[in-house]
């Protein structure tokens, strides 16, 4: 929907599927680095200890675009340990961090079209490393 995956991208082990995003420019990243949870729900998250993103950062200076996958899980952790990030006037980085809707089918609040169109958004910024 978003991009070209080959058709048995679902099936291919975990490390091979990280592989191909890392080759068309996409990394995938944690916010909380561990946690307790009683359910499987992002709200029962506690005792969380966020990643090290800033790091993270400097480690990759290419990082254009940070798109947050969810208003609940990333969202709410993104913006409660790294709110400064988030704050055009002190994000001096020249990246951009695009707030979207969780790509998990236990979000029903929007159709799979739409969550794609906006997810779309990302494209221009994995572009650039081509």
């Amino acid at each position: 929907m978003v991009f070209s995956f080959p058709s048995d991208f679902p099936e291919l082990p975990y490390q091979k599927r990280l592989d191909y995003l890392t080759g068309e420019g996409i990394a995938i990243w944690d916010v909380i680095e561990s946690c307790s949870r009683k359910r499987s729900s992002d709200s029962s998250i506690c005792d969380a200890i966020p990643n090290d993103i800033r790091g993270f950062l400097r480690e990759h200076p290419t990082i254009r675009c940070i798109a947050l996958n969810g208003k609940t899980g990333a969202g709410h952790w993104f913006q409660r340990y790294f709110s400064d990030l988030m704050d055009p006037e002190n994000n001096d980085t020249g990246f951009v961090i695009l707030p979207l809707p969780s790509t998990s089918p236990a979000y029903a609040g929007m159709n799979l079209n739409d969550k794609a169109e906006l997810w779309r958004g990302i494209l221009p910024y994995c572009m650039q490393l081509k």
